[in-house]
């Protein structure tokens, strides 16, 4: 997350909210959706449909299927970028398209190392992509900072996931064989489904350049990284490390299990995003300053960007919590239901941007916060009516004071926060202070409760 925020620093203090940056932000956009394409088939399709476990033999053609999809969508990015998309965006787009490639090449020994537990090791895969990004974007002066160049720092992230995903196979002592345990035309419709799944930000970044006004895209883009690092502490990977237990105990008809584990990643997703979401809302100008206001970016971008931030704290909640849910839903295979839930964001993303395209750039925020909540309330709906639902209710209902204390005090914080940022505007020392300064208050007098330290020990000592 940090090393993402300090990818995106460099680029605003370089660029500000101008046309390049917009351009920069929709191409980014674009390779990262067809990358998190492939890297979501990791918890949708890898790992509940491969049969072996730690220790034992995976298929060889599992792990070639996401590289065949891989090379498709890097083909697609380069007929992209000499057809449909032009400019800036056209040429950062067609030196990055080989990240389909390398992000195909890497799903396989990522879902490998989620199998074998080895979750570290899994997680510094995404790691690598931001520190090579970084390195390769801060070697680069910023007169010799090209289109061509920008597109390329992006390849060379995806280069380093991929060395530090294939060191970590070298070592896990796996064996392979021919034999498959998922079948291409299975795979190609899980892929198809994942596309549409994902197909909300590259439908926000295409509103926003629409829009027209310079500055929309870059001002969503820089606003949304700062959020989906808010989302990234917030769930912090629960719902990921949680679904080879889940599919394995589904496998075996274990609901009853199978709901305890759901409830226990439920509730610590929503006790962790309600705090994130908490210290955000007070220190959120702030982190916006001190990242991204220097050179190129002014003191009014900062508001800007501050202000889509703000628009998308409710976004950051909705897919906090939609993403345990989806994860669920993946390891009971009701794909059809979380595409549904994908279609609902779609159109409430798209009715709400455009029935507020007058209020640029937080239309599309707006929609993006809207399209989230829709998908949730879908989410929910669904898991409440499988077999698991009504017993992680059940269990819910036991942790009910670690799930109520932290939504009281974001409730005091944030409207303190309201009241005073109104009185004194949001730059000043007393928006952040007096709402923090609650908050300390409430948390002193939270650790009173013997209950509620009750409750959070038992998320935290969790297994799955």
């Amino acid at each position: 997350m940090i090393i993402g925020l300090v990818y995106q620093a460099i680029l605003a203090g370089r660029f500000g909210l101008n046309s390049v940056a917009d351009d920069f932000q929709y191409a980014y956009a674009l390779v990262t959706f067809c990358t998190i394409v492939l890297f979501s088939l990791v918890t949708s399709v890898i790992i509940p449909r491969t049969k072996s476990s730690a220790g034992e033999i995976y298929a060889i053609r599992d792990g070639l299927l996401p590289l065949y999809a891989g090379f498709l969508l890097t083909v697609t990015m380069l007929v992209a970028s000499f057809s449909i998309i032009s400019g800036s965006a056209a040429t950062i787009l067609r030196w990055a398209a080989a990240s389909g490639v390398l992000a195909g090449a890497t799903v396989m020994p990522q879902a490998v190392a989620y199998m074998e537990r080895r979750f570290v090791l899994a997680a510094m895969g995404p790691v690598a992509n931001g520190v090579g990004g970084t390195i390769a974007l801060i070697c680069i002066p910023s007169a010799d900072l090209s289109p061509a160049s920008l597109g390329l720092v992006i390849t060379l992230g995806y280069v380093a996931q991929l060395l530090v995903s294939l060191l970590g196979l070298a070592g896990s002592g796996a064996r392979w064989s021919w034999m498959p345990s998922i079948q291409g035309f299975a795979f190609v419709s899980y892929l198809g489904f994942t596309v549409m799944t994902k197909f909300q930000p590259v439908l926000e970044r295409a509103i926003a350049q629409y829009i027209g006004v310079i500055g929309t895209t870059a001002a969503l883009g820089f606003g949304q990284k700062f959020a989906q690092g808010l989302l990234l502490v917030s769930a912090f990977g629960l719902a990921l490390t949680a679904a080879p237990a889940m599919s394995a105990l589904a496998r075996k008809n274990e609901t009853a299990a199978v709901a305890s584990i759901l409830s226990t990643v439920v509730a610590g997703t929503y006790v962790a995003t309600i705090l994130v979401l908490t210290v955000a809302v007070p220190l959120s100008y702030v982190g916006i300053k001190i990242l991204f206001e220097r050179d190129a970016f002014s003191a009014g971008s900062t508001r800007e960007v501050y202000s889509v931030v703000m628009a998308q704290l409710v976004w950051v909640f909705a897919n906090a919590m939609a993403g345990v849910g989806t994860s669920y839903l993946y390891v009971i295979g009701q794909y059809a239901r979380v595409l549904l839930s994908a279609c609902a964001g779609l159109a409430a993303t798209v009715g709400v941007s455009y029935a507020l395209d007058g209020y640029t750039p937080l239309a599309v925020a707006w929609g993006s916060s809207a399209g989230a909540l829709a998908s949730l309330a879908m989410t929910t709906a669904l898991v409440m009516r499988s077999d698991a639902g009504t017993l992680m209710l059940e269990r819910l209902r036991d942790l009910r004071v670690a799930l109520a204390m932290p939504t009281a005090l974001f409730a005091g914080v944030a409207a303190s926060y309201v009241v005073v940022s109104h009185m004194y505007g949001a730059a000043s020392w007393q928006a952040p202070a007096l709402p923090l300064s609650l908050m300390v208050a409430g948390i002193v007098l939270g650790a009173r409760s013997a209950r509620l330290k009750s409750d959070l020990k038992a998320l935290y000592r969790a297994k799955f």
